[in-house]
């Protein structure tokens, strides 16, 4: 018999014999004799005792039905969190280095040959149109190893400021907020599949927007850390271009500079939560930890692509065109970005 039958059945017993004891003293308070008033009081002494354990089964009867739910719904209990912190020393693995080198290489040389292939479709239909051989054009691998390596460089740094954020953040947050803002968003999505209570408890709607928060706050940390590095950057270069342009030409590079970055920095993490968040609403219920993890990393991914390559430059139009200097910020951009180079080749 299960814990919660067996409740149920005490319970009635009790409730059976407070009824009958309270009836028996009832009839003892109508009776003429001078010893029924020992009966009373033995009767109701009884009353009450079945009263008591009345309310002890009930109790009983409570703690049975709560823990049949922390069996059906496990994360209804005192939720352990654990923060997931990377240290800065897996950033600058063998493995690590490899795949930011592959990504930057992918986003440096992929124009340059797209350019390159054009000039040769061009040479080879000249060739098939005049009867005098053309000699192909030759690739450039200079511009785009020098790119590659300065890619590479910049997310080196922003992988290392990402992680010496994420120990600030841990060192002078609470662990619920470190867990929360160092969280894995891939993992946590799987986590959250796992549960009852979340995956049948919940509305496709409340799940969006639950993912939807934790990647908002999950990527804080990833965001923060290149905005950083790219406001660095950006003063870092204007500092050098003052000892060539204007002083002021300098400060309106550098706040059209901060203005790109924040935007970005705004834009990505948008982008990539509601990414989640539709991947969250359109997904199936039920479905496996592996589509789950990697169609949430797809999602983020792809909506952080979108982000910065075009959300973000609408949004840095879109302010421009609000404040009208546009044309003067990109004009001192381009000699503050000019001098900066020059001083970088001296």
């Amino acid at each position: 018999m299960s814990a919660v039958a067996f409740a149920r059945d005490a319970l009635a017993r009790d409730v059976a014999s407070s009824a009958f004891a309270a009836s028996s003293a009832l009839e003892g308070w109508r009776s003429p004799r001078m010893g029924a008033a020992l009966d009373v009081a033995d009767d109701a002494r009884r009353a009450w005792e079945a009263l008591a354990r009345r309310g002890v089964m009930r109790a009983l009867l409570t703690d049975a039905h709560c823990a049949f739910l922390a069996d059906a719904y496990p994360d209804d209990a005192l939720k352990d969190y654990v923060v997931e912190r990377k240290t800065i020393g897996s950033q600058l693995t063998l493995g690590a280095c490899g795949w930011r080198l592959f990504r930057c290489a992918i986003v440096s040389y992929q124009r340059p040959v797209q350019e390159w292939l054009d000039a040769v479709e061009r040479s080879i239909r000249a060739e098939e149109e005049g009867e005098e051989p053309v000699e192909l054009p030759t690739f450039d691998y200079v511009e785009p190893t020098r790119a590659t390596v300065r890619a590479f460089a910049r997310d080196s740094l922003v992988a290392v400021t990402r992680r010496v954020v994420e120990g600030a953040v841990c060192s002078r947050s609470t662990t619920r907020l470190s867990a929360k803002l160092c969280k894995d968003i891939k993992h946590s999505a799987r986590r959250k599949a796992q549960r009852v209570s979340w995956e049948r408890g919940m509305g496709k709607f409340a799940q969006s927007a639950n993912m939807f928060r934790t990647s908002a706050l999950a990527s804080v940390v990833n965001v923060s850390g290149e905005f950083i590095v790219d406001v660095g950057l950006a003063t870092y270069f204007s500092i050098q271009a003052t000892k060539v342009v204007k002083k002021g030409s300098v400060v309106r590079a550098w706040r059209r500079a901060v203005l790109r970055a924040s935007c970005k920095a705004a834009a990505v993490l948008v982008a990539g939560a509601s990414a989640v968040a539709a991947f969250a609403l359109c997904r199936p219920r039920g479905a496996s930890p592996r589509v789950v993890i990697w169609g949430t990393y797809a999602a983020l991914t792809a909506g952080e692509l979108t982000g910065a390559i075009f959300i973000a430059p609408e949004l840095v139009r879109l302010i421009d065109a609000a404040s009208g200097d546009s044309a003067a910020d990109s004009a001192a951009s381009a000699d503050s970005a000019a001098a900066a180079d020059d001083s970088a080749a001296a």
